[in-house]
Order: structure tokens, then sequence, then C-alpha cells
């Protein structure tokens, strides 16, 4: 039976209000790590999920991704969330008009890890913010989860030297001694037909 309430006084409810917003972020592909990290080029996968884990319902329901790297800085290439049922996507951020107690919406997250995340550890934490049926704001917020980049060293250019020519020698002609003495009768008869013999032969009897 119910208990009569006398006028003036407020009805106590019989459990307390409870708005609770759960959100729990995870690897989805931790099998595509290569000795525990990721490489250039691939894809890391999370999957973000938020959980009404209270017994009030909640509204206008914003979720928000903020990868960085573990120094804080912001990451080279873009965080994509896949947009689903009963949710709607712009940017980094996921809507959902309202969530009722007990229930749960999972959000795909992509990441294509670029070359300057090299070596860099990314940190990525999810956080969702909701107004309760009476309009009071609740909060939620999901461990930070890490994924670690693999480090290759820089790839140096091979200093390659230009192909030297090789160089062309040329054999000295050798002049052996009957090729003088042939080049000697030539220049004789060539005298006697011209008459320069007898020059010649002055000019060889005054050599000493």
């Amino acid at each position: 039976p119910e208990v009569p309430v006398t006028p003036g006084e407020k009805e106590v409810p019989t459990e307390e209000k409870d708005a609770t917003l759960t959100v729990e972020k995870t690897l989805a592909n931790p099998e595509e790590q290569l000795d525990g990290k990721y490489e250039v080029g691939s894809v890391i996968r999370y999957n973000i999920v938020v959980t009404n884990d209270g017994n009030m319902a909640l509204s206008d329901i914003t979720v928000t991704d903020t990868m960085c790297t573990e120094d804080g800085e912001a990451v080279a290439g873009t965080v994509v969330l896949i947009a689903g049922e009963g949710y709607t996507v712009t940017g980094r951020r996921a809507v959902f008009a309202s969530l009722a107690p007990g229930a749960s919406v999972t959000i795909p997250v992509l990441y294509e890890v670029q070359e300057e995340d090299e070596g860099k550890v990314l940190t990525n934490t999810a956080i969702a913010d909701g107004t309760t049926s009476d309009g009071q704001p609740t909060h939620g917020r999901s461990d930070s989860v890490a994924a670690e980049i693999e480090d290759f060293p820089e790839r140096k250019p091979e200093n390659k030297e230009p192909a030297k020519k090789a160089e062309k020698k040329v054999k000295p002609v050798e002049t052996s001694d009957n090729t003088n003495y042939m080049f000697y009768v030539v220049l004789m008869l060539a005298a006697a037909f011209t008459g320069t013999g007898a020059f010649w032969k002055k000019k060889k009897h005054n050599r000493v």
C-alpha cells in the first residue's frame, strides 16, 4: 500500500537519482602490431563505448576523441570517427539525441599512422558530456589508451661514386734501327737526284 503523505511534505524517492555516464576506449586491432608497435601506413582501430550506467534518461550526448602524442603534440594524421545508427559525426565529435538507462553506443575510430609519428607514443582519450532529464549536466571520461609507433632508422642515400672511364694508353711507336737505315737510304737517293749530294758530302766531311 502507498504511504500517505502529509500535506506540505515532499515525497522521498525510493531510489536515488543516478546519472552515471561511463566511457570506455579500447584498441580494436592489437593483433596488427609488430612487436607491440604499429608501423607507418598501418591503421589503428579503436572502439569507444558510451554507456548510461545510471537510472536517468540522458540527452544531447556529445562524445569527443582527443588523440595526441604523449608530449601533448597534435598528431600528423586525421582521426576519423565512423557514423552509425542513432548518432551523427562531425570531425572528432559524435552526437546522439538520447541514451536510456542501461543503454550503450559503440563508436568506431580509425587513425592511419604517418611518417611524422615514427618513434612516438600516441595517447587517446574519449570524453562524453550529456544532460539529465532534469537538466543537470553529466560527464564521463575514458582511460588513456596508448599506441606505440615503430621507429625506423633514417635511410641515407647510397653514396655511389661515378664510374671512372678507362684511360686508353697509347703505345708509343718504336723506331727500329732498320727504319732509321731505310730513311737514310731514301734521303741519300733523293739528294743524288736533286744535285744536293755534293752539299751533303761536304756537310758530312765538315762534321768532327
